[in-house]
């Protein structure tokens, strides 16, 4: 049996996310085990039903976590909870490479410019937003 659970979440004028859970559980797995509570418990999640007390007692603690709305409250909690540093760490990211993008950009043009020799190290500097230092370490290159 091959169990893929697929979850979408949006956030933020609805940036998808796509979490991706795969489970892998064949149906002879409950045979690989000698411990009689492992095998019980494969077993229930194979076929969905009971035949210990193990999992009876599993199975007991899964149906009152379901119906415990404070337990449903803090798992919303944390999964928001989540997304939001998710969120955050995209942000962060894309203001990252943003910045990164703009700082190359600027030493290519400074670059140009100093290839065309016509500009000053100090008018250079002063036109695309760098320091008169970079722009000199960037002549030395040429």
């Amino acid at each position: 049996m091959y169990i893929d659970k697929n979850m979408l979440v949006s956030a933020k004028k609805r940036k998808k996310i796509l979490a991706l859970h795969t489970f892998f559980i064949t149906s002879n797995c409950d045979k690989i085990t000698e411990n009689e509570e492992q095998r019980a418990f494969l077993k229930m999640v194979i076929q969905n039903k009971s035949e210990s007390s193990f999992t009876d007692k599993i199975q007991d603690l899964v149906a009152d976590a379901k119906k415990n709305i404070q337990w449903k409250r803090q798992y919303m909690d944390l999964e928001r909870e989540k997304l939001y540093a998710y969120d955050a760490g995209l942000e962060k990211g894309l203001e990252q490479g943003l910045e990164q993008g703009a700082k190359e950009t600027s030493v290519e043009n400074a670059k140009n410019l100093l290839k065309m020799n016509v500009l000053t190290h100090e008018q250079v500097a002063t036109a695309i937003g760098l320091s008169i230092e970079e722009v000199e370490e960037l002549a030395k290159e040429i």
